[in-house]
């Protein structure tokens, strides 16, 4: 069963909505298989980068517990997050996904300024941020991006 801290879902209004199950269910599938080890809070070298906003091939990666991950500013985006959050004027990317136009400072805000709740499906915490309309669905307390996508926010 799907539960967060605090045992409520949906955002803490007690409610779970069939999105927030097809979020977790995306989630679980996006994750199997990833060790659940603790990745470094900051990417080794990366305190300093800046990233353009981008393609996943323009972006630096690094791998981690078998797993590889673009490293924007000093956070880990899993190769969905990156292809949702593409500008839209680059058409679809590699995944087939739609651009979704979304920065990583957008990202960045909704971590830091959102309301927050967990999801915990198959064993694996999630914590999902919403803010002004933009979802944000992370692991490890927001270290790694899952996945982005709007209208998700209250």
């Amino acid at each position: 069963p799907l539960e967060n801290e605090g045992g409520e879902l949906g955002g803490g209004d007690g409610v779970v909505s069939a999105e927030d199950i097809a979020v977790a269910e995306e989630i679980s599938s996006e994750m199997k298989g990833t060790p659940a080890q603790e990745l470094p809070s900051s990417p080794e070298g990366t305190e300093e980068q800046t990233v353009n906003w981008g393609m996943w091939r323009d972006l630096k990666t690094t791998t981690m517990n078998g797993r590889q991950y673009a490293v924007i500013n000093g956070r880990y985006y899993t190769r969905e997050a990156v292809d949702r959050m593409t500008p839209t004027g680059y058409g679809k990317a590699v995944g087939g996904y739609e651009a979704r136009g979304i920065p990583p400072s957008v990202v960045q805000d909704v971590i830091e300024n959102g309301e927050s709740y967990e999801v915990t499906v198959k064993g694996e915490v999630r914590t999902v941020y919403n803010l002004n309309g933009i979802r944000v669905v992370t692991a490890q307390r927001g270290k790694i991006v899952i996945t982005v996508y709007p209208n998700g926010g209250k």
